[in-house]
């Protein structure tokens, strides 16, 4: 009786393991435990003068998005689109589909929706706004006596 003796290798073992952990839960679970990604991606600062945001749109063209101000809040909406497909040419791996999006962020403070600069370069969207003069803090100076 001959016995066989098998290299143990744990982390060529786990990465076995992780691969059939994705395939499995894509396979039949995908649906249920994907996340709908957050697009696009916001950051948003703001001082005593104006409230900066600036979002992550990469592909995209001015034409492309739809931007909606209100005095405490902002939409932003466009359509990313796929790649397209050449005579002969079929995908092998797809993760950047064709998406409509629609996101609404709060302002942390109140802004002036009518005077704004948005600017797109290198698919980072900068749109500036100031706060209104009325809102804006003031200081207060106390006389003595």
């Amino acid at each position: 009786m001959t016995s066989r003796t098998q290299k143990f290798d744990l982390w060529q073992d786990f990465g076995q393991l992780q691969n059939e952990m994705t395939r499995l839960f894509s396979r039949n679970l995908g649906e249920v435990f994907q996340r709908p990604a957050i697009f696009p991606l916001v950051n948003v600062r703001y001082n005593d003068d104006e409230v900066v945001l600036t979002a992550e749109v990469p592909g995209l063209e001015p034409e492309d998005l739809d931007i909606t101000v209100t005095r405490d809040q902002v939409t932003l909406k466009g359509t990313r689109q796929a790649d397209e497909l050449q005579d002969g040419e079929s995908f092998f791996r797809q993760e950047r589909p064709k998406t409509e999006f629609e996101r609404t962020v709060k302002w942390p403070v109140e802004v002036d929706p009518q005077s704004h600069d948005a600017k797109l370069a290198n698919g980072i969207l900068t749109l500036r706004l100031p706060r209104p003069s009325e809102l804006k803090p003031q200081k207060i100076s106390i006389q003595a006596g």
